[in-house]
């Protein structure tokens, strides 16, 4: 049988049992001396009000009379760090001391549970410089609970140190292609590397994608270190018989010269993170000052778009129509999103969209402009308008949740659209950030309900003749760019014409994107190219007003050429 320790088995009488589990077990870690200290420590704080414990009410916030509320209490605050100041905080002076504030205390016991009482005990002693427990080595990371007592610890030791925020670089699309269990090895393993890159560093895992690393490296040093971990991050990692190789963005701030506050500190390496990430990622950046502004800005922008998600007023669909050019319907209409900050107005889907690809909230918004573009076409059905496919952009971090398919077809019954009045928009781009298997067969779920697949923006990003071959999109999207230099670059031209051959031979389908002049679409009729999108027959539409267009435009099959009386002289339809 284990023989009781005398000393915490005295102190845990003096205190209580059940009250002190949290400062028995901080005794368990450490010396009777380190006790004694940290005892002092907390009476002098409870004495001037410095920090509140469970059951006791700090004797200046009692109205009436402060400092007068408690006097008893005060007194035997002073009396007790008197005491234990005088001499070494033997064990005998310790537990008659905490022994007699207990009694004289009527607040010690009162209206608190004896759990309250040892939390708040346990997490007080836990902040506190010097905690053993926090300078022991470790095989794995700290939690970022652990953040809120290794930076003041470190603050409080006034030697300069580096805070290194890495950011793994598109891990949010690895999780949801792979799923979370995989994910959370991955991240284990990688963990238990950083661990071992500096044995002075301090890991600590703040959750989902990002750790922390506080390191005595500053100036060069501090970007040498950077530069290890990023060689760390991308070694090859394997989990289930796969190999994966990561890549991180990492933000660097130091203390004192970017901050004297461990939150302030925090906040400057995640701006620096973003700075890395903007320039491409798998890379490092300093602390600026001057980048504030922006990086607060963007911030502030996308806490406004989390909060817009919850707003019905704010986040809305236009509707841009796309035409059969020979016949004059509209073949389908594609769905923009728009967003009407109360502060700054419309803002720009070149603005928002890149930030709620990156902050993960693409996931919430396109399931939320889906869902409202599904409503509205039911809607339009009902008031008599024609059944018009409408269609919809993915990111590539809905492309990789495993459960797409599901989630649209829940959309499809919901709102009683019929699949195949459904068409989706996937950029080569997103196709090349999102894999290959698992958006394969996603994509074989998707056309197998009866969903039409466009490949847009074709010829620009991660252009592929691959993915003509293993995606068999139903169409593809040529890009407005190559669009706008017809009749002004005869390369441009070349290029649209060989993209046209391309598509009618594989038997694609084509969209001409960004047509703005009657000379452009002339020019795409004559290649083959019957199908346009673009100004030159309407700006995208709020519903109501895409309602009027739909009506106004022909709804039989027949053949209804556009002459160019239909347009006006700067080539927009009259």
């Amino acid at each position: 049988m284990t023989q009781p320790d005398p000393f915490h088995d005295t102190l845990r009488r003096a205190f209580g049992s059940a009250e002190l589990a949290g400062i028995v077990q901080y005794c368990h870690q450490a010396s009777p001396a380190e006790v004694s200290s940290a005892v002092v420590r907390l009476i002098a704080q409870l004495r001037d009000d410095e920090v509140t414990l469970p059951g006791f009410v700090p004797h200046r916030a009692c109205p009436g009379h402060p400092g007068e509320c408690q006097p008893e209490l005060h007194a035997a605050f002073n009396a007790m760090e008197t005491e234990l100041n005088q001499s070494r905080a033997t064990l005998a002076r310790l537990s008659a001391a905490v022994a007699r504030l207990r009694a004289r205390s009527p607040d010690w016991q009162g209206g608190v549970s004896p759990d309250e009482l040892a939390g708040g005990l346990e997490h007080w002693l836990q902040r506190q410089p010097g905690n053993p427990s926090l300078s022991k080595q470790r095989d794995t990371p700290y939690s970022a609970a652990d953040l809120a007592i290794l930076l003041p610890d470190r603050l409080a030791q006034g030697q300069p140190f580096s805070i290194l925020c890495c950011s793994l670089d598109h891990f949010a699309a690895l999780r949801l292609r792979h799923g979370n269990v995989l994910a959370e090895r991955l991240l284990t393993q990688l963990g238990q590397r950083l661990l071992s890159a500096g044995s002075h560093d301090q890991v600590i895992h703040l959750g989902q994608d990002e750790f922390a690393i506080l390191s005595p490296h500053v100036d060069d040093a501090a970007l040498h270190a950077a530069r290890r971990v990023l060689q760390r991050v991308g070694v090859e990692l394997r989990v289930e018989g796969e190999r994966f190789a990561l890549s991180a963005s990492i933000g660097i701030s130091q203390f004192p010269q970017d901050g004297d506050d461990g939150e302030i500190l925090l906040l400057h390496a995640r701006q620096a993170v973003t700075t890395a990430r903007q320039a491409g990622g798998n890379s490092w950046a300093r602390y600026c000052p001057e980048h504030t502004p922006a990086h607060q800005a963007r911030e502030a922008l996308e806490n406004d778009l989390r909060l817009a998600l919850g707003r019905p007023d704010e986040m809305h669909l236009h509707y841009q129509p796309i035409i059969n050019f020979r016949t004059g319907q509209v073949v389908s209409m594609e769905a923009l999103a728009r967003w009407h900050h109360p502060r700054l107005g419309m803002v720009s889907p070149e603005r928002f969209i890149p930030i709620a690809e990156e902050s993960s909230l693409i996931i919430a918004l396109g399931h939320r402009l889906l869902d409202t573009a599904l409503r509205q076409w039911k809607t339009w059905q009902q008031a008599g308008l024609p059944a018009v496919p409408i269609s919809v952009n993915l990111s590539a971090r809905q492309l990789c949740k495993v459960d797409l398919h599901d989630d649209i077809a829940q959309l499809l019954a919901r709102h009683q659209v019929p699949a195949s009045m459904l068409q989706l928009e996937i950029t080569e781009t997103a196709l090349a950030q999102a894999g290959l298997t698992p958006i394969t067969r996603t994509l074989d779920a998707l056309a197998d309900m009866g969903i039409c697949i466009a490949l847009d923006d074709f010829g620009t990003g991660y252009a592929n003749l691959q993915h003509l071959y293993r995606y068999r999109p139903d169409h593809i999207k040529i890009d407005r760019s190559f669009i706008s230099h017809i009749g002004l670059d005869t390369h441009s031209e070349l290029i649209v014409a060989a993209l046209l051959g391309l598509s009618h031979n594989l038997q694609l389908g084509v969209v001409a994107e960004g047509v703005e002049t009657l000379e452009q679409a002339n020019w795409l009729w004559q290649h083959g190219c019957d199908v346009l999108q673009g100004f030159l027959f309407s700006r995208p539409l709020p519903a109501q007003d895409m309602a009027l267009y739909l009506h106004s435009m022909p709804h039989t099959s027949a053949l209804c050429p556009l002459p160019e009386a239909a347009f006006d002289t700067s080539g927009r339809r009259a």
